[in-house]
């Protein structure tokens, strides 16, 4: 319901004190929206209801009555614009960054572009940034993406292991089938490109100089040249290169901060750590491994550093939807975590190269270090796989086997196994 006016602040006050610390998560989200435009204001309503239908919604036009009401009754998702009267809708969201143990997932919408704002909204725990205008298939996407990852702390824990393992699971197959994914990326990278772009110093050469096998920046950009807005030749974009080309500084470093602000972007649990980056040096090392056997055409280095750079991205992606679960309260043993990345990882990995529109010779070159190829290979998979197989640590038996058998196919020397 939209609320006309403010309710008592003495009494909100005094019912908010007798608040719990947390707002209980049902089956649908209770939304609390803050938009001064009432037809906005009334569409946003509208959408909500279509995505779920018997959400609670308590919509205000100002600050202090959405701050009182929040205070008295939580929200499991805040929808706030940015030029609100009075103190604005960063002030709003100070607020509610402050109270944690809430678990408000918050979303700025403006017709603001402005990335220091949006730098700001990240300092807050914004977790999304929709710019008016807005298509509404757009925002519903977004928003029931985030709800799909943001369940209240009460939920990650109660019911029980039985109960929390399968609330898990039920997280990761949704997120899989329904291709909610997205990759985790460093901040110091989103903090340092967002600094070059307001220089002025961000290009292309020294992108690739940085980035050029940082997965999550890899295949955003390759989803986001590959699709229509920027794809007008129809052309698929086979390489990271060809996608700085499509793109401009601002569409590339807005893009970085989207990924910034997704639930689980950084992994900040340990154990995800360190799985993130074993995989991060294995793309590397196969990425030596194809320098070292000669691939040194220009074209053929730029495909071959893309597809190590999407090669097991649907493991990181599992991480991340680990993560945002954990940040809710969920816990894993070693023994879960490493059952659930088999499980998921390769369905996660098809999932989301599909989402961002890969193109099919890629993710065949970015599995091929993991997968013996099939019948008559062309000479790129046959490399990728010598490659995958020169860093394996199990050089030995099989694998050595197959290593020098692909060798002498690819008309290369057997080389040492490193």
């Amino acid at each position: 319901m939209t609320k006309a006016t403010a309710p008592n602040s003495a009494e909100t006050a005094k019912a908010a004190a007798k608040a719990p610390a947390t707002a209980t998560r049902q089956n649908s989200p209770h939304v609390l929206i803050v938009e001064d435009d009432t037809s906005t204001r009334l569409l946003l309503e509208s959408l909500i209801r279509r995505l779920w239908n018997d959400s609670r919604i308590e919509s205000f036009g100002e600050v202090q009555s959405a701050l009182d009401a929040w205070r008295l009754h939580g929200a499991d998702l805040a929808l706030v614009d940015i030029d609100l009267p009075g103190v604005g809708g960063l002030a709003l969201l100070e607020q509610i960054a402050r109270e944690p143990s809430r678990a408000t997932t918050s979303v700025i919408i403006s017709h603001h572009k402005d990335r220091a704002i949006v730098l700001q909204a990240m300092k807050y725990r914004a977790r999304d940034y929709i710019v008016k205008p807005f298509t509404a298939r757009d925002l519903m996407q977004r928003l029931s993406d985030l709800m799909q990852f943001a369940p209240s702390k009460q939920l990650a824990a109660a019911g029980g292991e039985q109960h929390r393992r399968e609330a898990l699971e039920r997280l990761l197959r949704d997120a899989i089938g329904f291709r909610r994914l997205s990759l985790p990326i460093d901040p110091e990278l989103v903090e340092k490109m967002e600094a070059w772009h307001l220089q002025g110093e961000l290009d292309k050469a020294r992108i690739l100089e940085h980035w050029v096998l940082e997965p999550a920046l890899v295949a955003r950009l390759l989803g986001a040249a590959n699709s229509g807005p920027y794809n007008t030749s129809g052309q698929a974009v086979s390489h990271f290169a060809q996608a700085l080309d499509q793109l401009d500084p601002g569409t590339i470093c807005n893009l970085a901060i989207a990924l910034a602000l997704q639930p689980g972007s950084t992994l900040a649990a340990p154990e995800l750590r360190d799985l993130a980056e074993d995989i991060r040096a294995r793309q590397r090392g196969i990425y030596r491994q194809v320098v070292a056997l000669g691939a040194s055409v220009r074209t053929e280095l730029a495909l071959y550093a893309t597809a190590c750079a999407l090669h097991r991205i649907g493991v990181l992606a599992v991480l991340q939807l680990i993560q945002a679960w954990m940040e809710q309260g969920g816990q894993l043993s070693a023994e879960e975590l490493t059952e659930l990345v088999k499980r998921y990882g390769p369905e996660a990995d098809d999932a989301i190269k599909t989402l961002w529109l890969i193109p099919q010779q890629l993710r065949d070159l970015s599995r091929a270090p993991d997968e013996k190829p099939r019948g008559a290979p062309s000479q790129p998979l046959m490399l990728m796989r010598i490659a995958g197989l020169r860093f394996s640590d199990e050089p030995t038996g099989e694998h050595s086997e197959e290593l020098r058998r692909l060798c002498e196919r690819a008309g290369l020397p057997p080389p040492r196994v490193a």
